[in-house]
């Protein structure tokens, strides 16, 4: 089969030609989704194809916006180029107050594209995102649209006819198979999500394959035994909820977290010795920031131990809350 990249330069745009990129496309996209079975990560599968979407346009970001009609908006996926902006707050934001161009792709079913963002109105909600040009593509099911796949440059970009077909290709060939990778991820998340945090819960360490990641961090947070004897546990399950979403916020895309039990929260990483150092130290000036709850100031710290993943999720487990219990000490 003739390369994608030789079909996109050649730049010929009759019939018999985007029959050929289809039909070399998908054929690349069903090769991804063989490679991983219900047991594995289904967001791997979904980074794997929506990073070899954004090589083809060329852009620099991607995300992936649910957009049930019945539930929260959320970012479930993005790229790296991402991993740092505040893409929770954003779901919400764009459910409650939703822009002209979402509202524009969920009504028509059709890809929407902005030529420069900062030319428009809406644009200026979306803060610290360094996009220029920017590209919504709807993925339909039973004529609703319940997720959007967003691509970003970080210039000026031109479409080209390849690029339109491309989109449409997206939204007629992949909405589907996308949606059952999502119910498969939802199946297991039924299972395995803490109810109060919305993160993954300690059931989920049977489903993974520890040798996506190299470093466990344990943390236990400080005083949270005070919070609720002072407060009440109301208070206290809002603070639970509150720091979980700043450790979502400070930890990239591909690191899951865990709460372990109580006010104890596993991290798995994939990271080098001085990331992972780096990574804690964020770690405590996010979950050291004062809480408010109730007009009640709250304030927690938070012990860290961490383990290489050499061994078992058990003997990693059993280190890092060894090393969190000495540096609890040090506090």
């Amino acid at each position: 089969m003739r390369n994608l990249r030789v079909l996109k330069k050649v730049g010929c745009f009759d019939f018999s030609c985007k029959k050929s990129f289809e039909k070399n496309f998908l054929y690349r996209v069903y090769k991804i989704f063989n490679k991983y079975d219900d047991k594995d990560d289904t967001i791997d599968t979904l980074k794997e194809i929506f990073e070899f979407i954004a090589e083809i346009l060329e852009a620099q970001a991607w995300s992936l916006l649910l957009t049930p009609k019945e539930k929260k908006w959320r970012f479930i996926v993005w790229n790296y180029n991402l991993d740092d902006k505040p893409l929770e707050v954003l779901g919400e934001l764009f459910q409650n107050n939703t822009p002209y161009n979402l509202s524009q792709i969920i009504s028509k079913k059709r890809y929407y594209f902005v030529s420069d963002v900062l030319k428009t109105k809406y644009w200026k909600e979306v803060k610290g995102i360094d996009t220029r040009s920017w590209c919504g593509i709807p993925l339909v099911y039973n004529g609703e649209v319940y997720a959007i796949l967003n691509v970003d440059w970080y210039r000026k970009k031109r479409l080209k006819k390849i690029d339109k077909i491309l989109f449409d290709i997206i939204t007629e060939e992949l909405s589907k198979p996308i949606l059952n990778i999502l119910r498969i991820k939802e199946r297991l998340e039924e299972k395995n999500i803490d109810l109060l945090t919305g993160l993954y819960n300690r059931g989920v360490l049977d489903y993974i394959d520890n040798s996506k990641y190299n470093y466990l961090i344990f943390l236990d947070l400080d005083n949270f035994k005070e919070v609720n004897d002072s407060f009440g546990h109301l208070v206290g399950d809002e603070v639970l909820r509150i720091i979980s979403r700043r450790l979502k916020n400070t930890v990239k895309s591909d690191d899951l977290i865990i709460r372990y039990g109580g006010d104890e929260f596993i991290i798995l990483v994939n990271s080098t010795r001085e990331g992972l150092e780096k990574l804690i130290q964020r770690i405590k000036e996010h979950v050291s920031r004062n809480i408010n709850v109730e007009d009640k100031d709250v304030n927690v710290g938070v012990s860290i131990g961490y383990c290489m993943l050499d061994k078992g999720f058990e003997d990693a487990i059993r280190i890092a809350d060894e090393m969190m219990y000495k540096d609890k000490n040090k506090n």
